[in-house]
């Protein structure tokens, strides 16, 4: 009697990607990523913005990673890495499928993925030969003069008007921006990283802030020395906005090549010298453009209004 041909299962496509796990509170910027394959042994990083730094450069996915460990050959890069948990490795693939059913992903062995296979029912994909449909990349080729990090910086607004900020709050003053094409605010007064205070378009003012109170240092330069002597700023932030539209955590280590990098970058940005032709390397973080202070916008129609009204009395 010969048996039917076994049916070929069609891979789950899976729509969720680190930046969710991240949101979620599941996995965390900087934390550690382990290959749980024997063959090849390899350790990873998790970069604020959800991609992966392995071996000092950084890929978009799980499985673009796994590709550069096993020199080209296709891998799923969810069923490869592992994070810690206590002492063991869970896979990428058990915790996303913890963040998809609502249920805590079970540790997996660090001699290998075989092991921890009876363990995870719930995960289809835990064979890293078989791609990832939704995930595959391949590894990025190093182009001249360049780098492929995300850099340090997440989000960055350039040349924002002072005067669209409502700093009658004090330290509650919200920097507000929002990105071309769409209208969701984002309040980044939270932010950590480098400013720049301009007079025109000449910079006057470099300041750095290490912890979330950027909106604090700002407004405290409304009242300094420096009162008088600016009208725009512009800031780059470490902090990634988060798909709730709120500032997450910054990563945690960074290479020097990417801090260099970065520094290059915001001084072209920010200074605009002629002879530069390019934007600096390390500057691909998400541009952010102003948004204007509703409570300002009455606050200033409330005025005009005013205005007018002793007008027309005094005529």
């Amino acid at each position: 009697m010969t048996s039917s041909p076994r049916p070929r299962r069609t891979p789950t496509v899976h729509t969720v990607g680190l930046p969710d796990l991240m949101g979620a509170g599941l996995i965390k910027p900087g934390e550690e990523l382990i290959s749980t394959l024997r063959a090849w042994p390899a350790k990873a990083s998790l970069n604020a913005d959800g991609s992966i730094n392995y071996d000092g450069r950084s890929y978009a996915t799980p499985s673009a990673a796994a590709v550069a460990v096993r020199e080209g050959r296709a891998t799923n890069g969810w069923s490869m890495w592992g994070v810690h948990r206590r002492d063991d490795v869970v896979l990428l693939a058990a915790v996303r499928a913890e963040f998809e059913a609502g249920h805590s992903a079970t540790p997996a062995s660090a001699e290998g993925i075989e092991s921890a296979a009876p363990d995870l029912p719930e995960v289809e994909d835990a064979d890293p030969d078989a791609p990832d449909p939704a995930d595959v990349q391949p590894a990025p080729s190093p182009a001249e003069d360049s780098t492929e990090d995300p850099g340090l910086v997440t989000s960055f607004g350039m040349f924002w008007r002072r005067d669209q900020v409502d700093w009658s709050k004090g330290n509650r003053s919200r920097i507000l921006g929002h990105q071309a094409g769409n209208e969701k605010e984002i309040n980044f007064a939270g932010q950590i990283g480098v400013y720049l205070l301009h007079d025109g378009a000449r910079t006057v003012y470099v300041g750095r802030v290490s912890k979330p109170r950027m909106g604090l240092r700002l407004f405290e330069h409304t009242k300094d020395r420096l009162s008088g002597r600016w009208d725009r700023f512009s800031w780059f932030g470490l902090r990634p906005v988060l798909s709730k539209g709120v500032l997450g955590d910054p990563g945690a280590t960074f290479g020097t090549d990417l801090v260099v990098a970065t520094m290059e970058a915001i001084l072209i940005e920010g200074l605009e010298p002629p002879q530069n032709r390019r934007q600096g390397d390390g500057m691909t973080g998400q541009e952010y453009q102003q948004s204007v202070d509703e409570q300002l916008q009455e606050r200033q129609m409330m005025t005009t209004m005013l205005r007018l009204y002793q007008g027309r009395n005094e005529g």
